[in-house]
């Protein structure tokens, strides 16, 4: 995304994952978790996100409320998960209220 030039950040809560990061990188790329961010109210226009679905319940609800705190503008629901289909999440509706551009 940097390189798209959009002042992308992100966060990584892996170690070994974080240390992964390119050099010229690193000083976008912060070591800590998605429910207790380091960036100042409103910070972000948006905020992508594309990894709750490893957090519990209660990290899940901490993680949404940091990302709405940090963005201006909203927060892109990007996390996958390959072993529920469209049809059973509509079924249960597991995204009831969430506006969606695809499953």
């Amino acid at each position: 995304m940097r390189e798209l030039g959009i002042d992308a950040w992100g966060i990584e809560n892996n170690r070994y994952i974080h240390g992964r990061t390119p050099a010229h990188l690193s000083t976008y790329n912060r070591f800590g978790t998605v429910a207790d961010l380091t960036f100042g109210d409103g910070c972000f226009d948006i905020v992508y996100e594309s990894r709750l679905a490893h957090l519990g319940v209660r990290g899940v609800r901490d993680a949404l409320s940091e990302l709405h705190r940090v963005a201006r503008r909203g927060v892109y629901f990007g996390s996958v998960t390959a072993d529920l289909t469209s049809e059973v999440g509509d079924m249960y509706d597991l995204l009831g209220g969430v506006k969606k551009r695809a499953t």
